[in-house]
């Protein structure tokens, strides 16, 4: 062998431990077996750094406090309206019997599911609520830990 293959076998060489190397390094930071779980770890302390700062404001801390607070008087005073949907189908039930009768029932009825789907709706937001841990912080003792059918609470 001459001198300039023994360049090119020692170039060649190089090269080629260069790329392995190159291919080794991508494989673990660029494809994500070591790079993208450490980047992943930092973003979600830094979106939790971000949350915490958020949620440790007075304002937040006062809006929160009175969102369960309204949420829960709303719910109680839904309970009413219940009532008065009840009276009235049952009101309409005793007239009689026409073409407009079963056109009022009809009506009565959705009346009286709207307000049961608003209050369960209303109810559901309550119960999220108080499970998050970037919130409950927030809800006064006297609140109920949870609201549940009938619906039947006192809000404070």
């Amino acid at each position: 062998m001459n001198g300039a293959n023994k360049v090119l076998v020692a170039v060649g060489a190089t090269v080629a431990t260069v790329l392995v190397i190159a291919a080794i390094w991508a494989t673990i930071y660029g494809l994500g077996v070591i790079g993208n779980k450490t980047q992943a770890s930092f973003n979600k302390r830094v979106v939790t750094s971000k949350i915490v700062q958020k949620i440790n404001t007075a304002d937040f801390a006062q809006a929160t406090y009175e969102q369960f607070f309204n949420e829960c008087n709303r719910v109680s005073a839904l309970n009413d309206q219940i009532e008065q949907a009840r009276q009235r189908l049952a009101e309409v039930k005793q007239l009689p019997e026409d073409v407009t009768k079963s056109q009022q029932v009809g009506a009565a009825i959705t009346d009286l599911n709207g307000v049961q789907s608003l209050q369960t709706q209303i109810a559901a937001d309550y119960n999220a609520q108080s499970e998050a841990w970037t919130r409950v912080a927030f809800k006064d003792a006297s609140l109920p830990p949870r609201l549940n059918p009938p619906y039947d609470v006192s809000c404070g």
